[in-house]
């Protein structure tokens, strides 16, 4: 009867027909089901319910345009389903958005006699459209549009640069504890219609309005369904848009007096006569500016920012409350602390369903999927904030057997995390040093072949420490830490440990430099000088591994693995030359072993977890316990040789 009707969109619907359906009475249960237009409240029986959720764990649904992120998990709004009051609200949304269009002056009009001139290889294929969500809580409708350009569908992609620099998080953290330690001020921004008012683009490209056209706004006449508009700067959707974000904001803070980092993009350091006023980091359109508040030269660098961009907010870092910033909660204690976490996040982690069943019984695709989300999850919280669990999360991630038994090991693991949360132990603490006896130190460790398929571990932390850690405990700061698998081919002990160590040399002089590039100003790496020779900023690398401690020390047998011996040839010629100390630690004082292995944390971690103390210095019990292990392993070798003489 309907046989010749087309539908707007792509069919999105299912309607499920039961035959001999039992009369008898059964439970109804509410149960929200999440539709392209939303939730649907829905009082299902418990066979429905069974049908209802095997139909979604198969049905991946597609965008008739393109696919979006929102944030916070907005759902996007179906504008066929308004009642009046929502449409006048979301009408006023839809003109808010196109007025920073136009004030922007993102677009251009294109009058119907020029149309024909306009190539068809320069026109998008769909049209722009509306992306309407609600941006409030429960009830409350919070009308918020934004207008998008399906810039996948963009004929010249692939033509231009669309690479789009971001601050890194190491350059984040090395930031926080430089601002600390001068006891600075913390500002977190962010900047609004921050693509809108991005670079203008240097190419030609077209798109349509929308198929419900534009309002008529200041300067503007009403734009008809489908009109033809050339894009000038870089819209929602379009693929250049952060890039050309990115270069606007660059040549602003550069035009305030802002010096980027060569070895780190979207990173800004601003000096006066050598002497450094503010730190600023840049991740698309959210920022992090440090500096003195009661510095007038600071307060006029934050004023200039606050002119040349249109920032929705500046929160300040305090006690009270805690401020987001890269997905992660930033606060100051009363101390003067930094305090970096995650609690609300991970209190939210959810366990998966455990089906019923052996442990060894293999997954079904919906209950890998469930695996796979809910480790992402919580490696998230590890990677970031909770290191004694890094290395559990990345042995779990790399196995390959989908069985029951990986998702209570996951269940286990969002246990200990939430565990520690509650504890207040899901946390970085960066607290204040004498910026003038600062130093790196590199903890490294690695485990040979006890992963799935015989692979190898290793792991770091790199922390800012006071110089005198190798004679005295002192407060130490993490910046980074890692644990993950050794991706090439090791076939002893030693080339693992020489893995290791070649991670551990790189990412210490990485932070050297650049903290040496914040405090002091960039040194000139391009020079025919050797930079890593000179940098100011000490370093030392502490490993638990003696046979690879006496390779760098002493004058022996050369590994027959390639890798391995360019690993430690490298590592001495910086050890001869000063650029790097290596100190040799008893396992029983180890930090790194966490990352590589699974182990409780001994009771050297747990202090420098819960204060941030930690030395160099093994105690008394620790050396006299190695002095015996070491007479073990020399009376071991002694018969072995006497065994091989005997045998002659």
């Amino acid at each position: 009867e309907h046989g010749k009707q087309r539908m707007d969109s792509q069919w999105v619907g299912i309607t499920v027909f039961y035959t001999g359906w039992s009369e008898q009475e059964e439970t109804m249960r509410t149960r929200y089901i999440d539709t392209p237009a939303g939730l649907v409240k829905m009082d299902l029986k418990p066979e429905e319910e069974r049908d209802v959720r095997e139909v979604f764990s198969g049905w991946s649904s597609h965008s008739d345009v393109f696919a979006m992120v929102l944030k916070k998990n907005k759902k996007e709004l179906d504008p066929k389903y308004f009642n009046n009051r929502e449409r006048k609200q979301f009408d006023q949304a839809d003109l808010a958005e196109w007025r920073q269009w136009v004030l922007n002056q993102v677009v251009k009009r294109v009058e119907p006699h020029e149309e024909a001139n306009v190539s068809s290889k320069s026109i998008i294929a769909a049209p722009m459209r509306f992306v309407r969500v609600n941006k409030g809580l429960l009830e409350e409708l919070i009308a918020k549009s934004r207008l998008v350009i399906p810039g996948h569908l963009d004929p010249q992609i692939g033509q231009y640069r669309t690479d789009s620099p971001t601050t890194s998080h190491v350059a984040v953290m090395a930031c926080a504890v430089v601002s600390v330690c001068l006891k600075w001020d913390i500002f977190v921004f962010d900047v609004s219609t921050a693509f809108l008012s991005g670079m203008e683009m240097s190419r030609e490209v077209f798109a349509r309005a929308p198929r419900e056209g534009l309002p008529a706004v200041e300067g503007w006449r009403r734009v008809p369904p489908l009109a033809l508009l050339r894009l000038l700067k870089g819209a929602y959707g379009l693929t250049e848009a952060p890039r050309l974000w990115y270069l606007r904001a660059r040549a602003i803070l550069i035009g305030i007096g802002f010096l980027e980092l060569g070895i780190v993009k979207a990173t800004f350091v601003y000096r006066i006569a050598g002497e450094l006023v503010a730190m600023l980091v840049l991740h698309v359109d959210d920022g992090m500016l440090f500096g003195d508040k009661n510095d007038t030269k600071f307060k006029s660098i934050k004023r200039r920012i606050d002119e040349s961009f249109t920032i929705k907010f500046w929160k300040a870092l305090d006690e009270k409350t805690p401020i987001d910033y890269l997905g992660l909660k930033w606060q100051l204690d009363h101390q003067g602390h930094l305090i970096i976490h995650m609690s609300e996040y991970i209190e939210k982690l959810t366990k998966v369903d455990i089906p019923s069943g052996s442990d060894d019984q293999e997954l079904n695709e919906a209950q890998a999927t469930s695996l796979k989300s809910a480790l992402q999850r919580v490696r998230w919280t590890t990677s970031q904030v909770v290191p004694e669990l890094a290395y559990s999360t990345s042995a779990l991630a790399q196995g390959s057997v989908k069985k029951v038994l990986r998702l209570r090991a996951v269940n286990e693991l969002i246990d200990q995390v939430q565990a520690l949360n509650r504890d207040g132990k899901a946390r970085l603490t960066i607290r204040p040093l004498d910026i003038k006896s600062i130093a790196v130190l590199t903890i490294m460790d690695a485990s040979f072949a006890k992963e799935e398929g015989c692979k190898s571990q290793m792991g770091y932390f790199n922390l800012v420490v006071d110089k005198a850690i190798a004679e005295k405990p002192v407060v130490t700061n993490i910046v980074e830490y890692s644990s993950t698998t050794i991706s090439r081919v090791v076939r002893s002990t030693m080339a693992s440990e020489s893995a290791s160590l070649s991670q551990a040399v790189d990412r210490q002089l990485y932070l050297r430099l650049m903290l040496e590039s914040l405090i002091y100003g960039e040194p000139d790496v391009t020079s025919t000088a050797d930079w890593r020779m000179n940098l100011k900023i000490p370093g030392i690398i502490v490993t638990d591994a003696k046979s690879l401690f006496d390779h760098l020390n002493k004058t022996g047998s050369i590994p027959t693995e390639r890798q391995t011996l360019i690993d430690l040839l490298v590592a001495r010629d910086l050890q001869e030359n000063n650029a790097i100390m290596f100190k040799w630690l008893p396992n029983s004082h180890m930090l790194a072993d966490v990352l590589t292995k699974a182990t409780r944390p001994n009771a050297i971690y747990i202090k420098f977890r819960d204060s941030g103390m930690f030395s160099l210095v093994p105690t008394t019990e620790q050396t006299e316990d190695e002095e015996k292990r070491l007479q073990l392993r020399q009376g071991q070798r002694q018969r072995a040789k006497a065994r091989k003489k005997a045998a002659k």
